[in-house]
């Protein structure tokens, strides 16, 4: 048994097209397909001191939920890459060389591919 992979909207994955299954004759059959949906969220983080902005450039964002961990490195201009997270509530680190700022981040329910977070700013003491 078989799906057609184009039949899948762009917005999910399955993990495989076909299934092998055996029933008894004049028997019936459950094949599960296992799919699952893909969401890009996207955004900047800066760092402040005394209200001077500071781009944590080539630093890294890790937010934690729960025991799961995930991290994006952040590229020159402080923009990050997260997929397929889940909507709620988020603890975020912000590590650029010696500095280590923490805030928490929410995660909205979208039904968008991509999901702009925008401009996450962590004030450092």
């Amino acid at each position: 048994m078989s799906i057609d992979p184009d039949s899948v909207p762009e917005n999910y994955l399955a993990e495989g097209d076909s299934l092998l299954i055996a029933p008894l004759f004049r028997g019936g059959g459950i094949a599960r397909f296992t799919v699952q949906r893909i969401q890009n969220f996207i955004g900047t983080v800066v760092l402040q001191r005394s209200g001077t902005p500071i781009i944590p450039a080539l630093g890294q964002l890790t937010l934690q939920r729960g025991q799961e961990t995930v991290a994006s490195p952040l590229n020159r201009n402080g923009q990050f890459y997260f997929d397929t997270l889940a909507a709620g509530d988020y603890s975020a680190q912000v590590r650029f060389e010696q500095e280590v700022c923490t805030f928490s981040l929410t995660i909205p329910e979208s039904e968008e591919l991509f999901v702009e977070l925008g401009t996450l700013t962590c004030v450092l003491p």
